[in-house]
């Protein structure tokens, strides 16, 4: 399979997004025909005494003969065999710091000459790295009031609540509703499958299309509607579908909500003795969010000054395959038709729809919007760049992972698959799992030690307004 493709920088030309081709290696390298020829002989060994060919019997076919048969599989058996090992010792002699590949673009192999291989990686940019030491940040302003922690015990009251049946009769706002549900794309694709739910009719918290659709209904009685999402609604999975809902009441029912008293607390869980223990518990809980949502927003801020200050060229390869599942995926000849295209903005239409294509290879990526592709990309290309300037800094402070904490998520891992720490780490040795855990736990401390290390200040000393992080900054997961 030829490798995922670098588009023509003039692809990217109005993209927000700095891909460049300098991370690109290539590696040449010779492998003697001694070594060759001793392997293709331990190979025509192996299966020519099994092999029948016409005009001989069975395992006396002549070795000139059977290389020649079997002369596609000798290439693809010194590809996968011997290749991987030459071309890893070549990158360890020439210290290259590999993101991706190595993908072999040339193999030539003539009886009796060395074998020729290219191959191509790509690997960690070179940028200068500045000062990361004593960078500001501001917090945020969060505290716990009573009324949050009142909102919270009230969500618990809810979640506790039982439920009545009442009589027979017309539903009307106040009413629950006990429905079987299930909704449909206007394709047909099932997007909620058919449940049995309680629907608040007139609540706040319920959609005002299915409390329109349920007042007056009675048990037995049906009820269909559509909804269109926005472009921009907030569930992805939703935006721009028009969902076809189908209901069915099965009964009317009365919800009553536990009183809020000692009772109710130890209900909850029995490690509360009371309701002013519960409520401490509750406080306590959103501190903790608190406080963390305040870390990542001072580890956001400092990352944002350091990808800010270094600029560096990227992976192309490596860029795509952070935002795909696979390159095996990709439909490599659309791709360099598509990159052959000679309008500008059809280069860039053509680049989305590759990348589209590459990332739900099943839809063509007809369901993926080119806002969404541009935005994939700009967030990939922050995380990359995070990610080189924390390992540059991790190298130079010495930062790793040791090898307690190793073991412990191990055992973490271990017990949680109910797995003995053996298998666990032969599962987690084959997935390449603990790898990628320790790169992202590495990264975790290294923006730990750049917090300690920043000149932090409440934002009531400070004009500079701070947002909310959409997401926490690189740690542990992959």
């Amino acid at each position: 399979m030829a490798p995922f493709p670098a588009p023509r920088l003039s692809a990217l030309r109005n993209f927000p997004v700095s891909t460049e081709l300098e991370c690109e290696r290539t590696i040449s390298v010779q492998i003697p025909w001694e070594l060759i020829a001793q392997f293709r002989e331990l190979l025509i060994n192996r299966v020519g005494r099994k092999t029948t060919l016409p005009g001989f019997r069975k395992g006396k076919a002549p070795l000139a003969l059977l290389y020649r048969y079997y002369e596609p599989e000798v290439k693809e058996s010194i590809l996968e065999e011997i290749v991987p090992s030459v071309v890893a010792a070549e990158i360890q002699k020439r210290d290259l710091q590999v993101v991706y590949g190595p993908i072999v673009q040339q193999f030539e192999l003539k009886e009796g000459e060395p074998a020729r291989i290219s191959a191509l990686v790509e690997i960690v940019p070179n940028f200068e790295l500045g000062d990361y030491r004593g960078l500001s940040a501001t917090t945020l302003d969060l505290e716990v009031s009573d009324e949050l922690v009142a909102e919270e015990l009230e969500s618990m009251r809810e979640h506790h609540a039982s439920f009545q049946n009442l009589d027979p009769r017309p539903l009307r706002d106040g009413d629950f509703a006990f429905v079987s549900i299930e909704s449909q794309t206007a394709e047909g694709e099932t997007v909620i499958e058919k449940q049995e739910i309680n629907v608040g009719v007139g609540q706040e918290a319920t959609p005002e299309e299915y409390s329109e659709a349920l007042r007056g209904l009675s048990p037995g009685e049906t009820a269909g509607f559509e909804t269109t999402f926005s472009d921009d609604y907030e569930d992805r999975n939703l935006a721009g579908l028009t969902l076809r809902t189908h209901l069915t009441v099965l009964g009317v029912r009365d919800r009553e909500l536990p009183d809020l008293d000692d009772e109710f607390a130890k209900d909850v869980d029995s490690q509360f003795d009371s309701l002013e223990a519960l409520r401490n518990a509750v406080s306590g809980y959103l501190q903790q969010q608190f406080d963390r949502i305040i870390t990542d927003a001072v580890k956001e801020q400092l990352l944002n000054q350091l990808i800010a200050a270094h600029p560096m060229p990227l992976p192309f390869r490596r860029m795509v395959a952070r935002a795909g599942s696979g390159l095996e995926k990709v439909d490599q000849a659309a791709l360099y038709r598509y990159m052959g295209i000679e309008s500008d903005d059809d280069e860039q239409r053509a680049f989305l729809e590759a990348l589209a294509r590459h990332l739900d290879p099943d839809d063509s990526g007809s369901d993926i919007p080119e806002e969404d592709l541009r935005d994939l990309l700009v967030e990939v290309e922050r995380a990359l760049r995070a990610d080189f300037i924390l390992d540059r800094i991790a190298q130079v402070e010495e930062i790793a992972v040791s090898p307690a904490e190793t073991d412990a998520e191990i055992a973490r891992f271990a017990q949680e698959h109910q797995l003995t720490p053996e298998a666990a780490v032969q599962r987690l040795d084959q997935s390449g799992a603990i790898l990628v855990w320790q790169e992202g736990h590495r990264r975790a401390k290294t923006l730990d030690f750049l917090y300690r290390e920043a000149n932090i200040v409440p934002a009531s000393d400070s004009d500079q307004e701070t947002a909310l992080p959409d997401e926490p900054p690189p740690g542990d997961a992959p």
